[in-house]
């Protein structure tokens, strides 16, 4: 590197070191003030949660027990509810006020996109059917199955006709 190389780039560091006092100051003003104006949710700070960090999940049959078990995920984001009673349903969807109400699991599933997994709480002839569906379109999913015997219910006969021997791999509790 010769003389005239080192001068223009010695000559370059000293414009960028060039700061007043008063430039200094109000730079680092902006940048504390959007720190503070962020609020820390959004940051992730405090033990909070970021917006990307939570799940969109939705609840199929959210009467009663689906209900119940939204209410224990009510720190992530509830995005849809689905139920054929809305009716008996009121109290759910008063409780999660912004999410997208639906009557059929099967259009809720093929419309909304941003559903990341599925709480199922509806009675046995309908929850094989809404799990498989939604482990097929990819989610994972918590079902309510009100029947302890799995072997009797709809399972068996769900499991044939949604899964076509593609390995899926979702998280079914």
């Amino acid at each position: 590197m010769n003389t005239r190389q080192k001068s223009s780039q010695a000559s370059a560091a000293n414009h960028l070191l060039k700061l007043s006092r008063r430039q200094f100051l109000g730079a680092t003003t902006i940048a504390s003030a959007a720190f503070s104006v962020v609020p820390g949710g959004v940051l992730g700070l405090n033990g909070a949660a970021s917006p990307n960090q939570k799940l969109n999940i939705a609840g199929i049959g959210v009467a009663g027990q689906g209900g119940q078990d939204l209410n224990q995920l009510k720190n992530e984001n509830i995005v849809a509810l689905c139920d054929v009673d809305w009716a008996h349903a009121a109290g759910t969807f008063k409780q999660f006020p912004n999410a997208k109400k639906y009557k059929d699991f099967r259009k809720m599933l093929e419309e909304q996109k941003d559903i990341d997994a599925v709480v199922v709480a509806t009675p046995d002839h309908v929850h094989a059917f809404a799990s498989m569906m939604a482990i097929k379109m990819g989610k994972h999913v918590y079902c309510e199955a009100l029947r302890n015997d799995l072997g009797r219910s709809d399972w068996p006969r769900a499991r044939s006709s949604y899964l076509d021997g593609s390995a899926v791999e979702r998280i079914v509790q």
